[in-house]
């Protein structure tokens, strides 16, 4: 398509020789460069028991590399250097005959196209007779070791010639209709498949599949895509469509890398057991209730089994874990095979009950084994993975392990045992009342939501004329509100950047999160988490409560910035009922929400052996989940669903909002001034209590006491949150102001805000080593309160010289459009993103090992998952909420008769809300319909 309308412009001209060599200067040196890293660079990034040799193809690259250069590797050798791009070689191929057909198309125009299907038939033929005649077959039970049907039937070019012929007549279809607008109504067991019947489905696909897509891509050129273009036409995918080179030639090194830089492995064992067994089993006079008999009958059918050599007796004790190696790097988990002991099953005729697997952690405490009362040794653990009759009680169990050791079954063994608590199976407990309604709600906004979806899209009108009620719940209005994206602008009234600082700062709040609950997994190396604190890395773990703070100024500037500009258009009024309102639904429904799920449907969407009771928080919620609510959950001990702390001192400082708003309004820079006395009073305040209460935030010496009344506690906090409050002041007193600042103030601000930003992380990591000398509590006291100043400044410097155009690479960066729909999504993202976390960390199957790569590897995959469940829950609950409270805001008239809001679609209008004041609430005019000020 766009060689022929070149074709066109310069009346049928056309330089092979050009198109050659620019199509070689774009493919050649990456290939290049690609077979260098592969075959020398891999064990350099990585290391591990599996990476002796490196690169799987070193060998194949180091005798054939020259073939891929030359792009013939598809047919020159079997083993192919860096086989993926065996693609590369087709299209390359392809790509050389291409003017043949070009100028065919040019000269001859609908006869050459009418040629060109001959010859697509004629391929497909060809394929059809190649596979028939020679019995190829590309299943993986019939695959061949030789690899002659892969060369023959998938790499070979004539194979893939007809899918890209359609899709060169497709694109002279296009070329001919350009601007034209087409007006349309309306298993391994399993027998196996013949030959021919293979050969029809390869046949007719290899044509069925490229038209399928050239359909798509008309329908969603024409108009007719719906949901599908909306989706695949979205501005988002541009920057990634750029980088689809690049991401094809290196994704097989990472997927290497990854795949064989493990630490555990997944194996299958044959126990060996024998008739003996059946001397082991506890059996006493007094066993005689029914479970404690039926267990006893299963005990002795499971020693049959083993003797008789059954399958179902020995996965039972194939699935144990065994005494873990690693014990002295922190290995204190042996899981076994959770899913090989659950389903485990012996069906035996009536009257016997079948016999099914249980799940139980068999604890040792080797410390008590020995004799030792050292309470510090005596925090570790062994907890090895057993798996036994599910008739059976964990006293049962206790006994059988002791009849095995030749200990008297009534004596009391200190520091090893099963508990019940710790045992599963594969029946599950009922589901309770609130189970029951959460998944209720969850399904009935869903079919809300989809219901005005479709009436949505069979309407089929311009945004502005739908009903107010189909776009507060139509999934299709609301993703077209939260994908869309504006262009950058060099407007000093526009805060763009805080998109990418907000995005920024929740990036950082996950990744420090996944370190945390990193040791609430099954780790090979927990010893090396304590090695890995007193790394300089480690600071932006251990410090990333100022990300925090990012969120407070943030917070405390959109408050002042957007009020103070609707208090100035109604003359100082202001409704604080309807504020403190709309806030309410904006934050409420999505916490309560989240209470919900974290308590209830944990459980229900994942297991494994460390999935016993949910989540890890389900007692604080059942003893304060109230608290929450109201939100009152940073200065009480139970708190429920822990991480929305924030909110709660966030919601406290906005209710006392309104008193600064007024003040302001009304007195102007003697308020501020007030304020400023305020902070440093706060400041003050923050000093006395770690200087009289000894408290530290050193992870060698914190304590409860110093967390709850330091890091939760509100009055800590406000001073961020007043600093931000007086800089979005000041910038209302200075919107449209362009400020004249020289090259030398621009660079020290710079150097002034990010000085103060790396001290504030790196300053307290000399004492952060376990051994050593640390800072005193006066340092550390000058320290916390300083930072809390300090932060907020430097932040309010980075958002100040982007707004004016001082930001250079930073603010391209941070106000990059693509941060704008994560930034919509970001209060979604802060709710789920624990429970994704947490979720991932306890359904394992094996032993995780930890490392600063392995964490970066599990930051990528929980924030992608994290995304789509949020993207979801946005649609069925947090949108519909939102849009509900945009008509409670208020001031919503006056803001409507400026000119920014004017320029907007009413999509923006409907995302966008002027009084929300939520920092993660990025496309309510918290930045006034893009950051506008």
């Amino acid at each position: 398509m766009i060689v022929l309308r070149t074709m066109e412009k310069s009346k049928g001209k056309l330089n092979p020789f050009m198109m050659y060599l620019h199509r070689i200067i774009r493919i050649l040196p990456v290939v290049a460069m690609a077979i260098l890293i592969y075959m020398t660079m891999m064990p350099v990034v990585s290391g591990g028991p599996m990476f002796k040799g490196g690169y799987h193809g070193t060998h194949f690259c180091a005798r054939n590399w020259y073939w891929t250069l030359l792009f013939v590797q598809n047919y020159a050798v079997l083993n192919i250097c860096l086989d993926h791009t065996w693609y590369l070689a087709v299209d390359m191929q392809l790509y050389i005959i291409s003017p043949i057909l070009l100028i065919a198309i040019y000269k001859w125009g609908k006869k050459a196209a009418a040629g060109i299907c001959v010859l697509i038939v004629l391929l497909s033929g060809c394929l059809f007779a190649t596979q028939m005649v020679n019995n190829y077959s590309l299943l993986i039970r019939n695959d061949d070791d030789d690899g002659v049907a892969n060369k023959k039937l998938y790499l070979a070019t004539h194979n893939h010639a007809a899918p890209w012929l359609i899709g060169f007549l497709f694109g002279y279809f296009l070329h001919l209709n350009r601007g034209k607008k087409f007006e349309l109504t309306g298993k391994f067991d399993s027998p196996p498949i013949s030959v021919l019947a293979e050969s029809c489905y390869y046949t007719l696909t290899r044509l069925a599949w490229p038209l399928a897509i050239c359909w798509i891509i008309f329908a969603c050129t024409q108009g007719y895509g719906g949901l599908a273009n909306s989706f695949l036409s979205s501005p988002l995918w541009q920057p990634f469509s750029r980088l689809s080179y690049s991401m094809y030639v290196w994704h097989m090194l990472v997927q290497e890398v990854n795949s064989r830089n493990v630490r555990t492995t997944t194996y299958f064992s044959a126990y060996q057991m024998n008739a003996s067994l059946l001397d082991v089993i506890p059996y006493a006079e007094e066993d005689s209730t029914e479970q404690e008999l039926q267990c006893m009958y299963d005990l002795m059918f499971l020693a049959l089994g083993v003797s008789n050599g059954e399958y179902w007796a020995f996965k039972m004790f194939d699935s144990w874990g065994k005494i873990p190696s690693g014990i002295l790097r922190g290995n204190l988990y042996e899981l076994g095979n959770f899913d090989e002991c659950l389903n485990t099953k012996n069906i035996l005729p009536a009257p016997f009950k079948n016999i099914t697997g249980k799940y139980c952690f068999l604890s040792v405490t080797p410390s008590l084994l020995l004799g030792s009362n050292n309470p510090l040794a005596a925090a570790v653990k062994l907890n090895i993975g057993t798996c036994f009759p599910s008739s059976c009680r964990a006293s049962h169990m206790n006994n059988f392990l002791k009849t095995m050791m030749n200990i008297n079954t009534t004596i009391s063994v200190p520091g090893i045992g099963i508990s019940d608590s710790s045992c599963q199976t594969l029946q599950k407990e009922p589901w309770d009342g609130l189970t029951k309604a959460s998944i209720w709600i969850l399904v009935a906004m869903a079919a809300i939501v989809a219901l005005f979806t479709v009436v949505d899209y069979f309407l089929r009108k311009v945004p502005e004329e739908l009903p107010a009620i189909v776009k507060i719940f139509s999934a299709r209005a609301n993703s077209r509100a939260l994908f869309r994206v504006t262009e950058t602008t060099s407007n000093p009234n526009v805060i763009e950047c805080i998109h990418g600082i907000r995005c920024m700062t929740l990036f950082w709040v996950i990744f420090s999160h996944e370190y945390v609950d990193s040791l609430i997994t099954a780790n090979l190396n927990l010893v090396d988490f304590f090695l890995w604190a007193e790394e300089p890395y480690a600071s932006f773990v251990l410090h990333s409560f100022f990300s925090v703070d990012s969120f407070f100024v943030i917070g405390g500037m959109l408050v002042s910035l957007i009020t103070l500009r609707i208090m100035e258009r109604s003359d100082g009024k202001l409704n604080v009922l309807l504020m403190y309102l709309h806030r309410l639904i904006r934050i409420w429904p999505l916490m309560a929400l989240a209470i919900l799920i974290y308590m209830k449907l944990m459980p229900v969407v994942a297991d494994g052996p460390l999935f016993k009771d949910g989540y890890s928080g389900l007692p604080q919620c059942e003893a304060g989940w109230y608290w929450s609510l109201i939100f009152v959950q940073n200065y009480v001990s139970n708190k429920c669903v822990g991480h929305t702390w924030y909110l709660a001192v966030d919601m406290q400082l906005f209710i006392l909002s309104p008193i600064f708003l007024f003040a302001l309004y009304k007195w102007g820079k003697k308020a501020a001034a007030g304020i400023v006395v305020l902070v440093l009073l706060l400041s003050a305040c923050l000093f006395a209590t770690m200087m009289v209460n000894d408290y530290s935030m050193l992870m060698k010496r914190t304590s409860v006491d110093a967390m709850a009344n330091m890091y939760y506690a509100t009055h800590t906090h406000a001073a961020p949150w007043l600093i931000g409050f007086l800089f979005g002041y000041f910038l209302h007193l200075n919107r449209a102001k362009k400020f004249q600042l020289n090259w030398m103030i621009v660079g020290l601000g710079w150097i002034l805000s990010l000085a103060m930003i790396f001290t504030s992380i790196f300053a307290l990591y000399p004492s952060g080593k376990w051994i050593g000398a640390s800072v005193s509590i006066l340092g550390e006291s000058f320290y916390h309160t300083f930072t809390r100043i300090g932060w907020p400044l430097a932040l309010c410097w980075v958002i100040f010289a982007c707004m004016q155009g001082y930001g250079g690479l930073a603010n391209s960066f941070l106000s990059s459009p693509l941060w704008q729909p994560l930034s919509r999504l970001s209060y979604s993202i802060f709710i789920w993103h624990l429970f994704i976390v947490e979720v991932n960390a306890r359904n394992v199957r094996t032993n995780v090992y930890f490392s600063n790569y392995q964490m970066m590897l599990k930051f990528w995959s929980d924030l992608g998952i994290t995304i789509l469940v949020s993207y979801v829950l946005h649609l069925i609950f947090e949108a519909p909420f939102s849009s509900i409270g945009e008509y409670l805001k208020p001031g919503i008239k006056n803001l409507k008769a400026t000119n920014e809001v004017e320029e907007e679609k009413t999509d923006a209008k409907k995302s966008s809300s002027p009084m929300e004041h939520n920092n993660f609430a990025p496309d309510s005019e918290t930045n006034l319909v893009q950051q506008r000020v």
